[in-house]
């Protein structure tokens, strides 16, 4: 299964607020039966981004090294999935 809204990044939004909670949401997705899941964290607020784009990568990234399973960011498992199907040639 494949979970596609996740707020797993640690104290960006209103979802995870540090590691070891992401930690903990992961072990359980995959408990769940989530074999692969996108991020798709809030980081506006008003209108004004709350984290800036290489804090919200350096927290990704801190998260996928920390969890020993693929965490997508682009392109999605969608694009991976199209580029298998056969041509029509």
């Amino acid at each position: 299964m494949i979970d596609i809204h996740s707020h797993l990044i640690p104290g960006v939004d209103d979802g995870s607020q540090s590691l070891e909670e992401s930690l903990s949401l992961l072990k359980q997705a995959e408990q769940d039966g989530i074999t692969e899941l996108i991020t798709t964290p809030h980081f506006m607020k008003n209108g004004e981004f709350r984290t800036k784009a290489p804090e919200l990568v350096q927290r990704f990234n801190e998260l996928k090294q920390a969890y020993t399973c693929l965490l997508y960011t682009s392109p999605s498992p969608r694009d991976r999935q199209k580029s298998r199907m056969p041509s029509s040639a």
